[in-house]
């Protein structure tokens, strides 16, 4: 018979890649620079973009809170400090936990090897409570894990929860598009189009397109338009980007880049331009779309140069 420990391992291979796959669509809501603000009296968790905008305001429930000092794990749903609200959900990983003689998940607290096993438990408690995505919260040097759901704080009216305001996508001179067909799917690629005329948002097909896709390339086009300097415009012949993935170091699954700009002036000058956030949410984006096909890049390179027949893009990811 399977030890408490052997099922426990058990159910944390069964649920990583389902968790991991609500992480990657978490990131297309929110990335590492936002700043989150979860209310543990309402229950609500804002994610804040620049300190003022709301770009998403999930409700939540406490997984539970690991103490780094004594290596101590305690479940939210047996902390009474917490409001009923943040605790209510994750008592069905303790029930389920019974049924099924588990006792990581039904014990109130224990002491941990390290914090990774935190990042394991809360894994398997997001898959178990069917929350749709994981977030680690340091408050104070105590260090929570919150289980989120788009769902509102049960028997709370939807009218009460904070809205989630979209993507401000920028303001400015309008950027230029980019159009293509589709390509098949390789582990690296170098694809190119080329818009004439007004600039045009990039049509969304009906079948994903395989990376770099038309709507990667526009994103990207636009952003790095939308990157120079507006002084600099008037003798901009290409503007380049490299991006490289790095190690995550904010919620499972979380994509971080660094980035690279370089404006190419018509008369042959180079000189660097700073990331600006637009760039970064697309580079991001991308990624994100190319894992939910089941491809991972590590490496973006994108060009963006004006042609006499127009905007040229051209992207290139690699692994």
């Amino acid at each position: 018979m399977a030890t408490s420990e052997e099922k426990f391992k058990k159910l944390l291979a069964a649920y990583e890649d389902e968790v991991q796959r609500k992480q990657h669509k978490m990131g297309k809501k929110v990335d590492p620079r936002d700043q989150a603000e979860p209310n543990y009296l309402s229950g609500y968790c804002p994610f804040l973009r620049g300190g003022q905008q709301v770009v998403w305001a999930p409700s939540f429930d406490v997984i539970g809170t690991y103490e780094a000092a004594t290596c101590t794990w305690r479940w939210g749903w047996s902390d009474d400090t917490l409001s009923v609200k943040v605790r209510s959900r994750i008592d069905a990983v303790r029930k389920q936990g019974m049924q099924w003689g588990i006792d990581a998940l039904v014990n109130d607290s224990f002491v941990l090897a390290s914090e990774d096993q935190a990042w394991e438990i809360s894994v398997v408690a997001v898959a178990v409570a069917s929350a749709d995505g994981l977030f680690r919260h340091v408050d104070g040097g105590v260090t929570r894990f919150l289980a989120l759901y788009d769902a509102p704080v049960p028997s709370r009216s939807s009218a009460s929860m904070i809205p989630a305001i979209p993507r401000s996508t920028g303001a400015g001179s309008v950027p230029p598009a980019v159009a293509g067909g589709s390509q098949s799917l390789r582990r690296s690629g170098s694809h190119a189009a080329i818009v004439t005329g007004t600039p045009a948002p990039a049509a969304v097909a009906a079948v994903p397109e395989a990376e770099p896709s038309a709507t990667t390339r526009a994103e990207l086009g636009a952003a790095l338009y939308q990157a120079v300097p507006p002084n600099q415009l008037g003798w901009l012949g290409a503007v380049a980007l490299e991006a490289r993935v790095v190690p995550p170091q904010g919620p499972l699954g979380a994509v971080q880049v660094d980035l690279k700009i370089t404006l190419h002036a018509s008369n042959g000058a180079e000189m660097p331009i700073s990331p600006t956030p637009a760039v970064h949410d697309a580079v991001v984006a991308a990624l994100h779309r190319a894992r939910d096909r089941s491809a991972t890049f590590q490496t973006i390179q994108a060009r963006l140069e004006l042609t006499p027949q127009g905007w040229v893009t051209t992207v290139q990811l690699a692994s």
